[in-house]
């Protein structure tokens, strides 16, 4: 049984990019050339496979969860792009990812040191569920680069605030990174988490009129108050 086995079996659709073994080999010569010269070079991926989910999948969008677009697509529609180091072959990213730079609400990253560890994760963003924590439900499947338990440590400091307050501090935010760009720290701001600017909104497991939002760095979370005065 191959890597991506499990993943046909559940119904999704597995394809395969085409790529030439001597430009690779020729990829891997360089690399190991560079290495031996003691230079530092990221090591290269190449493309291997995309992922999807059929629209006439019996669970095709049934959880109803989009993208924040200005057209939202359902999440289910989303292509997961897998690309493997080329000097092992096994080591792998995992990406949706299709906004430049990006990356916006929807999309990450994430790297595995496997195919079989890969898999399952993939596995449970098309096909699993949200996860209870404490009263609130969590899109972890839909969002593979949080870690559960930093999550959960975060979630349970999260502090009060109202929607108001919360755009305001989101405002000066954007502008303390606009006062960066125009005095040319493009380096400082290179280097900051993309997530941080970000924030999933998180449901209550029985009240909807209460809301969770968390920064998708795992940094900061606050709870929704409908009351100025909390």
């Amino acid at each position: 049984m191959d890597s991506f086995e499990p993943l046909r079996a559940a119904g999704l659709d597995v394809t395969f990019y085409q790529w030439d073994e001597e430009e690779v080999a020729g990829v891997i010569q360089y690399v190991q050339q560079r290495h031996s010269q003691d230079y530092s070079i990221q090591i290269p991926y190449f493309w291997y496979a995309k992922v999807t989910k059929p629209s006439n999948h019996p669970t095709y969008n049934l959880s109803q969860a989009t993208t924040q677009e200005k057209i939202p697509r359902p999440l289910d529609s989303l292509v997961s792009k897998i690309s493997l180091q080329i000097e092992n072959h096994q080591a792998c990213n995992w990406k949706i990812w299709d906004y430049i730079p990006g990356p916006v609400h929807h999309e990450f990253s994430c790297y595995y040191s496997s195919l079989d560890a890969l898999v399952p994760a993939i596995l449970n963003y098309y096909c699993g569920e949200p996860t209870r924590i404490g009263d609130w439900v969590v899109p972890l499947n839909r969002h593979p680069e949080l870690n559960p338990a930093r999550v959960a440590a975060i979630i349970a400091r999260a502090r009060p605030t109202t929607l108001a307050q919360l755009e305001q501090h989101q405002t000066n935010h954007h502008q303390k990174r606009q006062a960066y760009w125009n005095r040319g720290m493009y380096d400082f701001l290179a280097r900051q988490n993309p997530f941080r600017k970000q924030y999933l909104i998180i449901k209550h497991r029985s009240d909807p009129t209460r809301q969770l939002h968390l920064r998708r760095d795992c940094r900061a979370a606050w709870v929704i108050c409908h009351n100025p005065a909390i």
